[in-house]
């Protein structure tokens, strides 16, 4: 597993990086957990996470993210899991904690831990 610092999110609207996990070739259980904190924002809609192979989080789809609609405080974080996804890798390969947040001013902040479980 990888645990990250809290940090500024990504551009509003799109994802972002929490943090990056290196695994070796085998089939995995993958999660994250993700910390949000509105720190001063001024936010649009709910938040948005997931484990994907892109730093961007390309070609997520609602079912592999976990999504909160919830109203942040801007003195407490919102904890939230991803689901687990099972991935299968031929070679090292990279995996991402995602997160994304519509804010039209501030800049909101998380922080995550990635985990991968290696099945086979």
């Amino acid at each position: 597993s990888s645990d990250h610092t809290t940090s500024g999110v990504g551009t509003s609207g799109s994802y972002g990086d929490v943090i990056s996990l290196s695994v070796p070739a085998g089939s995995y259980a993958i999660y994250g957990t993700v910390g949000f904190n509105e720190n001063g924002a001024v936010l649009e809609n709910g938040l948005q996470c997931g484990v994907s192979l892109s730093a961007t989080g390309v070609a997520l789809a609602d079912l592999e993210t976990t999504q909160w609609a919830g109203l942040l405080s801007s003195t407490a974080d919102v904890i939230v899991t991803t689901p687990i996804r099972f991935l299968n890798f031929s070679s090292t390969t990279t995996v991402y904690l995602n997160t994304k947040m519509t804010y039209s001013s501030g800049t909101p902040r998380h922080r995550g831990r990635l985990v991968a479980w290696r099945i086979r």
